[in-house]
């Protein structure tokens, strides 16, 4: 009982959930109480306590749910704008939070500030058509987030332009393996129609910027061959990057608009499928961080992507594979917490 509303509602956004779910979890709640009530002893008095709560605990929450879905398109859409915001938020977390600096992903934080700009305008048009307190905390919270990932963007771009000539060429050359890293977890051997442009788009801009960088302190007298070297690479990297940015949009254009949403459902059941190697029922202190967290980002992207068409056309699997990826994304940043957690313990 208590692990099926785990499963289903613990740490999902109450918009999305099946209040018919809790209406049969209050009926088994109300017959384990009066099971139990009726055995007479202390323990089973104990078990028709816990019962008749988790019993009350459920209808509250049928009841919430039900409030919020019958409130009209405008809440119901709003509630949703706050649930993807949240997503930005966790991976704020996964990617930064703790982490040294100078190895971060630039391109990930230009894109959660693209992404939470899009949905504070979303919600200020929602905040002109209704009245609803949770509109203006969600938007004050978006702010909140906002302005802290521009600073941190502004610290890490720091990194590049300030100190020595030699310790700029490190940070850069920090940078540009970061990206290359990026294509290795989210490109290399996989289906180029799952693939996010948005997130090779992010990776070229940033290879760009590091490609200037490096040419930049190369003038300012840095003769070193390892930079070189390094101009050369990421000049390389580009040239193969933009071709397979091309080849993802030709692909892409190619496929029939249900041969996309297969793609793309194929691919979150690849994730699902490592996800249920490497992780479930293993010990948490023994997991691998960085997996877990791309996993998250692999399942955004293509979140995100599924998101995309589900605005252009509606698509019975296409909804049903979002709503599913969605409820994913937030069980994994759960887990990726309980096994930063378990981590810290040992």
């Amino acid at each position: 009982m208590n692990a099926k509303y785990d499963a289903y509602f613990a740490g999902q956004p109450r918009h999305s959930r099946d209040p018919s779910l809790l209406d049969e979890l209050v009926q088994e709640a109300t017959a384990v109480a009066s099971a139990a009530a009726r055995l007479g002893t202390n323990d089973s008095q104990k078990i028709a306590t816990d019962a008749e709560d988790s019993r009350d605990l459920y209808r509250r929450e049928a009841d919430t749910i039900r409030e919020i879905q019958d409130s009209g398109t405008e809440v119901f859409l709003a509630h949703e704008y706050r649930a993807w915001a949240r997503l930005v938020f966790e991976r704020y977390h996964r990617n930064f939070a703790g982490y040294s600096r100078s190895d971060r992903d630039l391109a990930i934080l230009d894109d959660m500030d693209m992404e939470l700009t899009r949905l504070d305008n979303e919600l200020s048009k929602l905040e002109d058509r209704c009245d609803e307190p949770f509109i203006r905390e969600t938007r004050a919270e978006i702010a909140k987030n906002a302005d802290l990932y521009r600073n941190e963007r502004e610290a890490i771009a720091s990194l590049r332009t300030t100190g020595t000539l030699e310790e700029r060429a490190d940070h850069l050359a920090t940078a540009a393996n970061v990206q290359f890293g990026r294509y290795g977890e989210f490109f290399a051997n996989k289906q180029r129609r799952s693939r996010s442009v948005n997130r090779l788009r992010g990776m070229l801009n940033q290879l760009k910027a590091v490609s200037d960088e490096m040419r930049s302190i190369t003038g300012q007298g840095f003769d070193h061959e390892s930079n070189t070297k390094n101009i050369g690479i990421v000049k390389e990297r580009l040239k193969f990057y933009e071709s397979e940015f091309e080849a993802i949009q030709t692909a892409r254009g190619d496929g029939s608009f249900e041969e996309l949403v297969s793609s793309l459902g194929k691919a979150a059941n690849n994730a699902f499928e490592l996800y249920g190697n490497e992780f479930a029922g293993k010990d948490r202190a023994t997991r691998n961080l960085d997996t877990i967290s791309t996993l998250c980002e692999e399942l955004y992207d293509l979140a995100r992507q599924m998101d995309q068409l589900d605005r252009v056309r509606d698509n019975d699997q296409n909804q049903h594979n979002l709503a599913v990826v969605l409820d994913r994304i937030r069980t994994y940043n759960r887990e990726y917490r309980e096994i930063k957690k378990a981590k810290a313990s040992t």
